[in-house]
């Protein structure tokens, strides 16, 4: 009996860490070091992994050979670094990766991080690298895409090689709403006089009214893109279209922060929107340090950042601005009637690998790399509604959510993003 189990585990664990062999060489290949997703073997239709990050807690993803083969062995290899992989048992001073060669000294990128090829111990060389959580990682957009959630994911160019730090810096940049902010009154909306539509688009019902999606590009400046195409939409809505001009959310930008793509709060902008208001994006059409363009009261025109001279009338104020009823009724009766709105989502690690599909968060990239809780918002502008049925006859509500991400991300620059979901209808702001 106890033969027989010996000869199962050590055939099983062949399937393991001790399986992994040497590019080139066809020698086994040490285990690795720090957190290395390639650092794995499929089994069973999963994956193990036998780098010293897959025992950092009780419920380890370890291969089960993998204290047996990695950790007893006299051989012990210690760094702070994260080795891609060890590659070489010659004494060559070379690293091999995805089917490159590196020599002793090299640098190198991987994602985002930095990575050098170095000797670690009795001729074996490795690329060791920073040990950053990138913002985009393939296993886990793989995961999604064969997971059968109601979304696809994707891995964008324009976001691949920054740090999960930095994306979060760079691609959102909205405060989130303080409490005496979120207790404000709500605007009570009347109630529909017939049953709620199952589906709305305001591009449909306002053709040619709706501006289409922005790229903020790295600049953490959402809430100013957002705010700015929702007042311009709502501005071309009452006007009827004579007002049609793009409104300018590096106006907003420079002339409120000071800053150029610096996170605000949505309910100062719509304060300044009232106060100062806003100008388009023939006067300013760039963000700068500073605020270049000043109509002081007694003045008849300006002249702005880009030369254009502009008078009064081209610069629009808006309402004191709003809070809608976290109802969903309430909010689709208010886009309905009176155009989009602006909603400050708390966005996951996942959302930024969205493209298509009814967005559900999932809790397969729940990894956060010291990301501060305070810039974990962001802001969208909804446009419309509407109802899907799954292959089973599930229904889901979703809203349809402008990005300001360009047109390249998601479905063409728009989001489904399911009722309930990233805390979107807790704060809605409209003016």
């Amino acid at each position: 009996m106890t033969a027989s189990y010996t000869k199962l585990r050590f055939r099983r664990s062949e399937e393991f860490c001790s399986s992994r062999l040497l590019p080139r060489t066809g020698r086994q290949l040490p285990c690795c070091l720090g957190r290395n997703d390639s650092c794995s073997v499929r089994i069973f239709g999963t994956t193990c992994y036998c780098d010293s990050f897959c025992k950092r807690n009780v419920d380890s993803d370890c291969c089960p050979d993998y204290v047996s083969y990695c950790l007893l062995p006299t051989l012990k290899i210690t760094t702070a670094a994260t080795p891609i992989d060890l590659i070489t048992a010659e004494v060559t001073s070379e690293c091999f990766f995805n089917g490159k060669t590196f020599k002793a000294g090299d640098v190198t990128k991987v994602n985002c991080n930095r990575c050098t090829c170095e000797s670690v111990i009795n001729g074996y060389y490795q690329l060791n690298c920073e040990e950053h959580v990138c913002l985009v990682r393939p296993n886990i957009v793989e995961a999604i895409n064969k997971g059968g959630y109601s979304w696809k994911a994707a891995n964008y160019s324009f976001l691949w090689g920054l740090t999960q730090v930095d994306g979060y810096r760079l691609r959102l940049g909205t405060k989130q709403l303080p409490k005496f902010v979120s207790k404000m009154n709500e605007l009570n909306t009347p109630s529909w006089s017939g049953p709620v539509l199952k589906r709305f688009d305001a591009r449909t019902k306002w053709p040619g009214f709706i501006s289409g999606p922005k790229d903020q590009g790295n600049c953490g400046g959402s809430w100013a893109f957002t705010i700015s195409s929702v007042a311009g939409d709502r501005l071309r809505i009452q006007s009827k279209g004579t007002k049609n001009g793009i409104l300018s959310p590096y106006y907003l930008m420079s002339c409120l922060t000071l800053k150029s793509c610096t996170a605000e709060r949505p309910d100062r902008a719509w304060w300044f929107l009232r106060k100062r208001g806003i100008v388009s994006t023939s006067c300013y059409s760039t963000t700068t340090h500073s605020c270049q363009f000043h109509l002081k009261k007694h003045d008849s025109y300006a002249t702005c950042p880009s030369g254009v001279l502009i008078g009064k009338s081209e610069v629009y104020k808006s309402s004191p601005a709003y809070r809608i009823l976290p109802q969903p009724n309430d909010i689709k009766w208010e886009i309905f009637n009176n155009g989009p709105v602006q909603a400050v989502v708390k966005v996951p690690p996942d959302f930024f690998t969205y493209k298509s599909g009814i967005y559900v968060a999932t809790s397969l990239d729940n990894l956060m790399d010291e990301v501060p809780h305070t810039a974990l918002y962001h802001s969208v502008k909804v446009i419309g509604w509407g109802t899907e049925k799954d292959d089973l006859g599930v229904e889901t509500k979703y809203w349809i959510a402008q990005n300001s991400w360009g047109t390249d991300w998601g479905e063409d620059g728009y989001i489904r993003i399911r009722e309930g979901e990233l805390g979107i209808e807790s704060s809605v702001m409209a003016a």
